[in-house]
């Protein structure tokens, strides 16, 4: 009985060496790994390189981000602008008139009448802004049996002439297209008259002259 006791506490106490062997020497393996695992993350992080980021980079969590490029809009070139000069309307009101029978008609809108001799005229100032090549026009109405005379009408230096032609009667207004001339800026004497009448007939009825520049 005794030696089966002593022989169970043998195997007993060889089997606690041997697992204290097996332990010590697992124990040891684990700390040479954490030992080699820790020199390989301190290694790597030795000669890593080192993050940069630009100065205007913002971060955000910590971390560089990229940083943003604003596009460059070249600026639109200005459109050339033009200088738009209104018509000029010389009005039949604002006429000096010269004679005896010529005369302002009132109406719808003033008209120079009762033009019978070549002695009467209407003159005017045209004050130019801006100088430049002008249309010259007479707005007028004519009524059958009428008209037919030569006109002049004198701008500065400037001479045109031209025939009056009936427009249907005396309250259908048409453009007379005058001629073209080249204009300074500033005041400018504008005369108008008949050169030749057909007897008893009225050269034309005038609502207005005006200069209409071109563009």
């Amino acid at each position: 009985m005794w030696r089966v006791i002593a022989l169970a506490t043998a195997v007993i106490v060889l089997l606690a060496v041997l697992l204290g062997i097996v332990f010590h020497f697992g124990l040891r393996r684990i700390q040479r790994e954490d030992q080699a695992a820790a020199a390989a993350f301190a290694f790597a992080k030795a000669h890593a390189p080192s993050p940069t980021t630009r100065p205007d980079a913002p971060l955000a969590n910590g971390l560089p981000q990229a940083a943003k490029i604003s596009p460059i809009i070249e600026p639109r070139p200005e459109a050339p602008q033009t200088a738009l000069v209104a018509p000029i309307t010389l009005s039949a009101s604002a006429a000096q008139l010269t004679g005896s029978e010529i005369r302002i008609q009132q109406g719808r809108e003033p008209n120079i009448g009762f033009w019978h001799h070549t002695t009467e005229s209407a003159g005017w100032k045209a004050d130019v802004p801006k100088p430049g090549l002008y249309h010259v026009q007479i707005v007028y109405a004519c009524a059958p049996g009428n008209g037919g005379g030569v006109y002049e009408m004198q701008i500065g230096q400037h001479r045109f002439t031209g025939t009056s032609t009936p427009t249907g009667s005396w309250d259908d207004y048409n453009t007379l297209e005058v001629g073209d001339l080249t204009l300074t800026a500033g005041e400018h004497p504008i005369a108008l008259k008949p050169l030749t009448l057909n007897e008893g007939r009225a050269l034309m009825n005038v609502r207005s002259v005006r200069l209409v520049a071109v563009k």
